[in-house]
């Protein structure tokens, strides 16, 4: 038989989550989503540095982003999104669903942790839904996947 993994996040969480899209011209970013900043001219000190997306101003067709280097000191700037490289977004703690009832991780020694089930399930049975905890742009080689892993730890 076969049991099948769907979408845990409740439809609560997906809009949550939805809630926190910023819509641009062209990109869709969430907040908290880690990018990098192209050339400014007007301000070449900040060029080419990391930032978090903070939100976005329709009215000014701008992101508002917060420098990510310490140095910095939280800088927050306005820029226009020809001006953003995508780098991640990883869920924040809120958006992560609980499991269903009858689902627990337990340690299970040298292999690390597994998802446990104190029931039966039936054949086409929904057990487990997700929305997605991270994403990651696929540019380079593999750059973005270890700013996710060094930004989470940082944070």
């Amino acid at each position: 038989s076969t049991i099948r993994f769907a979408d845990q996040c409740c439809s609560s969480i997906a809009s949550a989550a939805a809630r926190t899209m910023l819509v641009g011209q062209k990109k869709r970013l969430y907040v908290g989503s880690s990018a990098f900043v192209g050339t400014l001219k007007a301000s070449p000190q900040y060029s080419n540095q990391r930032c978090i997306v903070k939100g976005y101003l329709s009215d000014k067709d701008r992101f508002r982003i917060a420098f990510w280097d310490p140095s910095f000191r939280g800088k927050e700037v306005l820029v226009h999104e020809s001006n953003l490289a995508f780098d991640y977004w990883a869920a924040p703690g809120l958006l992560l669903p609980s499991l269903a009832p009858g689902l627990h991780i337990a340690d299970v020694g040298a292999s690390g942790s597994a998802l446990m089930s104190s029931r039966e399930f039936e054949e086409g049975d929904v057990i487990l839904k997700e929305f997605p905890m991270m994403v990651v742009s696929n540019k380079g080689r593999g750059a973005s996947r270890w700013n996710l892993y060094f930004g989470t730890e940082r944070s």
